[in-house]
């Protein structure tokens, strides 16, 4: 029915088909729960059809666009429970909206936050809070237990300091490149990580990274990882060269989260798995590559396992990969 995968939380997928949202379980075809529809969602003014049959949507910022909705968060496992709630970044505007997936008639409900925009989103069981990245500089926390009086705080992290013993190389590599941060929680011990993901425009078939491509056809590619431990009551960020030997992350589009090595002897510990999650490109078509900047990371000594050769673009994966998170029941 033409539906696409936009996101994935807690083991859930959420799914856009003509102007309907809904999630879906993996692997289990009757646990399907609708959204309110996207017509209620604050950033949407109305639908239209284009003459291929996809829906387009228009916005409050008078763009006309398919795409309405980016990362969410449940703040629990089961979004039947009436006191589940589900926060999601509207597309285009990137700003924050609410429902609950439970409740029958819900709407969406914005969120009076920032003019900036927000990124990822992560749900805190422990501190039963929404923590969002806001213009990979600020971190803010959301409380909405009581839907009718959301309540947030923020606090710049920014500028992110490096340990003075990195070795002079280091410093000088990850000034060559882009970066995107990441909020993952640790559900055992509910603490918060801040990762900040590096990564070069352009790289050649040698790992050189090139400032300039003239042939457009030198793909951008991952170069390192950084993790900082986030105090947010204390409001501060502390670097750690290493997590704990039986832990995994997995970034990407969906609700980063963490995995035990104990749970999944399959996996690398002191790892971080990542999926290619740079949609601009991905989805443009002046760029012959894009999809296939995934792998694994490991902390240990900054080396990277690809999960495809390098220059094996002869197919563009145009549509995201997604973690799923595993379910323990």
């Amino acid at each position: 029915d033409n539906a696409r995968c936009i996101a994935s939380t807690r083991g859930w997928l959420g799914f856009i088909s003509h102007d309907d949202l809904y999630l879906s379980k993996p692997h289990s075809a009757d646990q399907l729960i609708q959204l309110p529809s996207i017509e209620t969602l604050p950033s949407v003014l109305g639908v239209k059809t284009n003459g291929m049959g996809v829906s387009e949507f228009i916005l409050s910022n008078g763009y006309l666009s398919p795409e309405v909705m980016g990362h969410f968060a449940l703040s629990s496992d089961d979004p039947s429970d009436k006191n589940c709630i589900l926060m999601a970044r509207q597309g285009l505007t990137k700003q924050l909206a609410f429902c609950r997936p439970g409740k029958e008639e819900d709407a969406w409900t914005a969120l009076d936050g920032s003019e900036l925009s927000y990124g990822q989103i992560v749900h805190s069981e422990k501190d039963q809070l929404f923590y969002n990245i806001l213009a990979n500089e600020c971190i803010e926390a959301w409380d909405v237990c009581d839907p009718t009086s959301p309540k947030r705080t923020n606090f710049v992290y920014k500028p992110l300091l490096l340990p003075l013993e990195f070795d002079k190389s280091e410093i000088m590599l990850r000034d060559q490149c882009r970066t995107k941060h990441y909020l993952v929680i640790d559900e055992r011990s509910g603490d918060l990580l801040l990762v900040v993901r590096y990564y070069a425009d352009h790289v050649a078939e040698d790992g050189t990274i090139v400032d300039e491509d003239l042939t457009n056809t030198l793909p951008y590619r991952t170069q390192r990882f950084d993790v900082y431990e986030v105090d947010f009551a204390r409001k501060r960020v502390k670097y750690v060269n290493c997590l704990q030997d039986d832990l995994a992350l997995f970034l990407g589009l969906n609700h980063s989260f963490v995995v035990s090595t104990h749970d999944f002897p399959m996996l690398k510990g002191n790892s971080i798995y990542f999926t290619d999650d740079n949609t601009e490109v991905i989805h443009s078509e002046k760029y012959p590559y894009g999809g296939h900047d995934l792998g694994i990371f490991h902390l240990e000594d900054n080396s990277i396992t690809s999960c495809y050769p390098f220059f094996d673009e002869s197919e563009k994966i145009e549509t995201p990969l997604f973690w799923v998170a595993p379910s323990f029941d």
